[in-house]
């Protein structure tokens, strides 16, 4: 699997890389651009896992854009972090978030190395929990990544307490 946090415009030899990964079967996730018109380059690919941040109350702060159709959401609000000088610091941002649900992939994956990237995403989906508070009708659907419902929903055996 790939974590991707980057910042700029779309690049073509990038995308034809990240073509290239998921067709050999490699998950991407890839941060979104906060505040802005588009999720950012390149969380706009249907080849990737798109993420954004929520609060440790499931709120996020609704994407302006209507695409990609289905955006991950995990927690990235006031994250403690190690800064210099042996310090912590509480940090945000959906580069955060895609950490987290880059671990989550990486569970599944340790499960059932065999799903490909669209498996995986479609099983986010289906497992994610909405965001709380209200929601503007129109697409994206953002989901909150469930560990736990994800991990049950493909190896039932195991149990997330």
């Amino acid at each position: 699997m790939i974590n991707l946090s980057l910042g700029g415009g779309p690049d073509e030899l990038l995308t034809r890389l990240l073509t290239a990964a998921e067709n050999r079967g490699i998950v991407v996730v890839a941060a979104t651009l906060e505040n802005r018109d588009d999720p950012g380059f390149p969380a706009l690919l249907d080849t990737v896992i798109p993420v954004m941040a929520c609060d440790p109350r499931g709120r996020v702060a609704w994407p302006r854009w209507q695409t990609p159709p289905f955006v991950a959401a995990a927690p990235g609000i006031d994250i403690v972090a190690p800064t210099p000088q042996d310090r912590y610091n509480l940090l945000s941002g959906s580069s955060l978030a895609a950490a987290h649900v880059t671990g989550v992939v990486a569970l599944l994956m340790q499960q059932n190395p065999q799903r490909s990237p669209d498996q995986i995403r479609a099983l986010l989906y289906a497992t994610a929990r909405s965001p709380t508070g209200s929601h503007p009708a129109p697409p994206p659907a953002v989901g909150i990544v469930d560990a736990c419902a994800a991990l049950a929903r493909q190896a039932p055996a195991l149990v997330c307490h």
